[in-house]
């Protein structure tokens, strides 16, 4: 189940995406309802919501705040900006932040549910990269380990193939004599 948080600070629309939207049929679980970003911001540890769904005019903190902050500290987060209004500023600001999307709330629900699914396929796409990834790194340590990869410039640039930049790792190799193990010390 994908853990959605709804932020808003009206009553009326955090009751109305609770209740309107199917969120067993998307797959999905609310985890959490805030009235606004500073609160998201302090529960969000304690949730880990995959997706966010904010109003963007609230008080206390906003919610392109709320998707400035996720974008620093949590950039997997995908989030959902809602807005009453069609600002072409709100809209420039949601892509800095690497917002999902931007929904107006005078749409109708089906357009958030629209923007939850591409959500859940930007989130199983990374999930794809992320095992792909973690899959060549395994390949690449076991061609290390077994002797089929001995240069340093080959591991170095498998490596950097793999994501991983040389400052970010040590690889230690030592051969041992098995039988030194067994040998009576002196």
């Amino acid at each position: 189940m994908t853990k959605v948080m709804i932020v808003d600070d009206e009553a009326l629309m955090r009751r109305g995406l609770q209740s309107l939207i199917d969120w067993p049929s998307l797959g999905c679980e609310v985890a959490a309802v805030e009235e606004n970003g500073l609160q998201a911001k302090l529960d969000f540890d304690r949730v880990r919501p995959q997706i966010v769904i904010s109003d963007i005019k609230m008080p206390v903190m906003d919610g392109l705040e709320l998707a400035k902050w996720l974008s620093q500290t949590h950039a997997g987060t995908k989030v959902v900006l809602l807005t009453a209004f069609a600002d072409f500023t709100y809209a420039q600001q949601a892509i800095e932040y690497g917002v999902s999307n931007y929904v107006t709330k005078t749409g109708n629900m089906e357009d958030i549910a629209a923007a939850v699914r591409k959500c859940q396929a930007q989130l199983a796409g990374e999930q794809t990269r992320e095992a792909a990834r973690a899959l060549q790194i395994a390949e690449l340590l076991r061609s290390v380990l077994d002797g089929t990869l001995q240069k340093q410039s080959e591991i170095e640039a498998r490596a950097a193939a793999c994501g991983l930049q040389p400052e970010s790792f040590t690889l230690l190799m030592a051969e041992t004599d098995p039988g030194e193990a067994d040998a009576p010390s002196r």
